[in-house]
């Protein structure tokens, strides 16, 4: 396997950053497809709780990964950045886009088995790891980070803690 023009070729994951974003994705999807095998770990539509005429028009919220285990539903947003955080005169933040899309998933999210409901959004550690655990409107939120440059036990443990 080579870059070249000879031979098979290989694919660059990580000069292909949207390749990397599903690469992420598909990796933590299936992790906890195999490690919880007792749980339903899928993507999932969720739709506006709105009314209205042509509802069509709103756009379509479909999670990264939802698990539902017996007495819990986990709503988890993956996000491959450079950074989980955005800097503005030295303050770091949480980068706001995610967190809205994640509280819009929550807050139009029908609970008809009124299971305990947590909104994940999971981070690749870049510079330092995460572990936030916020309560916003009702709805538990978490902002994770998992380190991908340590020992497979380690980020096994670790994606495995997240869900706990």
């Amino acid at each position: 396997m080579n870059e070249d023009a000879r031979g098979d070729k290989f694919i660059n994951f990580e000069q292909d950053s949207k390749a990397m974003v599903y690469l992420y994705e598909d990796f933590v999807r299936n992790f906890y497809r195999k490690e919880l095998p007792e749980s339903r770990v899928y993507r999932e539509n969720i739709y506006w709780n709105a009314e209205g005429e042509d509802l069509d028009y709103l756009p379509i919220m479909q999670t990264d990964i939802s698990i539902e285990m017996y007495d819990r539903k986990i709503i988890m947003d993956t996000k491959y950045y450079q950074n989980a955080t955005s800097s503005r005169f030295n303050n770091e933040k949480l980068i706001s886009g995610n967190l809205y899309q994640l509280h819009a998933y929550l807050s139009n999210f029908i609970n008809k088995d009124k299971k305990d409901l947590t909104g994940v959004l999971l981070y690749p550690t870049v510079d330092k790891d995460l572990d936030l655990y916020y309560k916003i409107l009702g709805s538990k939120v978490k902002v994770c980070t998992v380190d991908l440059n340590q020992d497979w036990r380690k980020i096994h443990q670790r994606l495995l803690s997240i869900v706990a």
